[in-house]
């Protein structure tokens, strides 16, 4: 990003990130405050109204957390379909007719970036997926780290006589490149409250984060002296301060950070008029400021040069990808899963609890105790747990207990018709590991396919607006920025027809969008058995197509067999044997081997005309013939 917007003053540049932070804040709001409550469900908190001291039990309620086993069953169910083999992460595949080897490198690439070199890719969607899951939505941010540096080249250029001469231009060369794909926290990163989830990346977006000065400083970055640092630790959204006061260290105003000399950075990717073209173009600009908003600029708006284009009718796209694992439509957020089960939690909360006090009351029963009794009520309330009351009516003894029905069998029902509830908005119990063991065969095969669907809506929806574009955005980085030498020493050959260096970018290499498409790999197992299919039926089709040959249905000019020495090396490398020759024998030629039995030796001729006559149908007659 090196072009600069210069029709902008910096105090006009501020006004609109103020305005567009403002406009997306006011947004999430309401947002922010429903994933407080999501992520109270999740962690199993109640909330105050329902976490009351029980005088009967002596001890609080129980909360019954049914929500974080869920989750995390739906979770284990996209990490699978993403990490069904750590080697093979990615696959990728062409649409030209290419060489095998061709994508196979490509893709070797790739898993080698997202195997911890350097994207630890298990952490980045583990955060993404659960945040889509139980936060309504997730954020994947995909872009390069990029040093450059001045090097002298020297280029032909045309002259204004006509002539070609050589020319040494001074110019800027990538000297290190890196691939990125951080997860967000969703609450950091806000979309302009006029966005829905099909068309957020052609509206401005802002990520905010925490630096110090002197982060800031060593990144070149200037303008920011004059902000006073954030004088807490505390977050302006519910979000934050939630997440950190269950796991991490509480914030209050008395735990500061002046110490750290952090600020709050704002990292605006606007849409605006560019002065050059006069048309509506994507730029990024940052600015500084505390939790109310920026306060300094400190880069002036540069025009947005990522390969993130897929259109000529659409703006370069920002790096952020929302990730929605239950969408909804015309809008930017989708729901939970805690907000979906949020009134069955209350209610598993609720029976659990009653139930208990009911079995402690079946086992306590209150005693009823005749006012014309000599009893002493004090005594009788201290040495026994449990309630009592005093009455009037015909008693056969001064103190009795009180039996009511059993409590059990009536609970029993309703959490019953609860569990039900759930399975019809969650997860059945043999889809999470336990078997109810009185259904059929039958139902548990249909109450476990319906369960797959709706599980399989679920991943769908995660791999196809977040890990997907993930990955296709990072093979457009990888066509851009990575150069020959780097691919050659990391997946050990060169690409390219010809297979040399070259002065041409990595995307006139690894082929554009039509050429190549990432999909997530479906395993090496997987990939195993259909190569082994693959080497099966080309033996089938050369066997038919040696009898069709035999048969003569066919000319030899139409023949063409088919090899399978290439699927069985391909089968070894991916074995991990890589030199597949040691495997090879040459072939040798075929020795010469004598014909098996003799010919039978002349017998003497002693009359000619009487054997031609015995050979002879005409002369012998129509009855030697028969």
């Amino acid at each position: 990003m090196n072009e600069e917007n210069k029709e902008m003053t910096k105090e006009e540049v501020l006004t609109r990130a103020q305005n567009i932070f403002r406009d997306s804040k006011s947004g999430y709001n309401l947002i922010w405050e429903s994933m407080k409550h999501d992520m109270d469900q999740y962690d199993g908190l109640f909330g105050k109204e329902e976490n009351k001291f029980s005088e009967f039990l002596g001890a609080k309620r129980l909360f019954i957390n049914k929500t974080y086993p869920q989750v995390q069953r739906i979770l284990a169910e996209i990490l699978d379909v993403f990490f069904n083999d750590p080697d093979e992460i990615v696959n990728v595949k062409t649409q030209k007719n290419l060489p095998y080897e061709y994508p196979q490198a490509v893709k070797t690439l790739m898993n080698h970036i997202l195997n911890g070199h350097p994207i630890e890719a298990y952490k980045e969607v583990y955060e993404v997926a659960l945040d889509a899951i139980k936060n309504k939505y997730g954020v994947f941010k995909v872009y390069p780290k990029i040093k450059t540096s001045q090097e002298i080249v020297t280029q032909r250029v045309l002259l204004d006589d006509g002539f070609e001469a050589d020319v040494e231009l001074e110019t800027d060369v990538i000297s290190a490149y890196e691939p990125r794909m951080e997860a967000c926290a969703p609450e950091d990163v806000m979309f302009s409250r006029w966005s829905t989830w099909k068309d957020y990346h052609q509206k401005p977006v802002i990520h905010r984060y925490r630096k110090t000065k002197a982060e800031l400083h060593g990144m070149g970055y200037r303008g920011f002296e004059d902000v006073q640092p954030l004088n807490s630790t505390l977050s302006d959204n519910p979000v934050s301060n939630q997440r950190d006061e269950k796991y991490m260290v509480p914030r209050n105003s008395q735990n500061t950070a002046w110490g750290l000399e952090e600020v709050m950075v704002y990292e605006t990717w606007d849409v605006m008029l560019d002065a050059e073209t006069g048309e509506y173009a994507s730029f990024k600009h940052m600015e500084v400021g505390d939790l109310t908003g920026p306060l300094s600029v400190i880069e002036m708006p540069v025009k947005n040069d990522l390969p993130y284009r897929f259109s000529e009718f659409e703006i370069v796209r920002h790096p952020f990808l929302l990730t929605l694992a239950y969408p909804e439509p015309h809008r930017l957020v989708g729901k939970s899963f805690p907000e979906i089960t949020r009134g069955l939690q209350q209610e598993t909360n609720a029976q659990a609890n009653q139930e208990r006090e009911a079995v402690a009351r079946a086992m306590r029963p209150t005693v009823y105790v005749n006012t014309d009794s000599i009893v002493d009520i004090n005594a009788l309330s201290q040495r026994r747990i449990g309630g009592y009351v005093k009455g009037q009516g015909p008693a056969g003894e001064a103190i009795q207990e009180l039996r009511g029905s059993d409590p059990t069998g009536i609970a029993g029902r309703y959490r019953a018709r609860t569990d039900m509830d759930y399975y019809e908005i969650g997860l059945p119990p043999n889809l999470q590991g336990i078997s109810q063991g009185n259904n059929t065969a039958t139902a548990e095969s249909q109450q476990l396919s319906n369960a797959i669907k709706k599980l399989s809506m679920v991943v769908k929806s995660v791999v196809y607006t977040g890990l997907l574009p993930a990955l296709t955005y990072l093979l457009r980085l990888e066509q851009n920025y990575r150069s020959d030498a780097d691919i050659e020493k990391l997946i050990g050959r060169k690409l390219g027809w010809r297979l040399s260096d070259d002065n041409f970018p990595a995307r006139e290499l690894i082929q554009g969008d039509f050429e190549l498409t990432v999909s997530l790999s479906p395993g090496k197992s997987n990939q195993l058995n259909r190569l082994l299919l693959v080497s099966d039926r080309m033996n089938q089709y050369n066997q038919s197509l040696g009898v069709l040959l035999q048969m003569r249905a066919i000319s030899p000019e139409q023949a063409q067999f088919a090899n399978p020495a290439p699927v069985f090396k391909e089968l070894l490398k991916m074995e991990g044997m890589r030199e597949t020759g040691e495997f090879m024998i040459p072939a040798q030629q075929p020795i010469d081997t004598p014909m098996k039995g003799a010919p039978s030796l002349p017998g003497n001729v002693t009359d000619p005309m009487q054997q031609i006559s015995q050979m002879s149908p005409a002369e012998a007659g129509p009855a030697a013939v028969l």
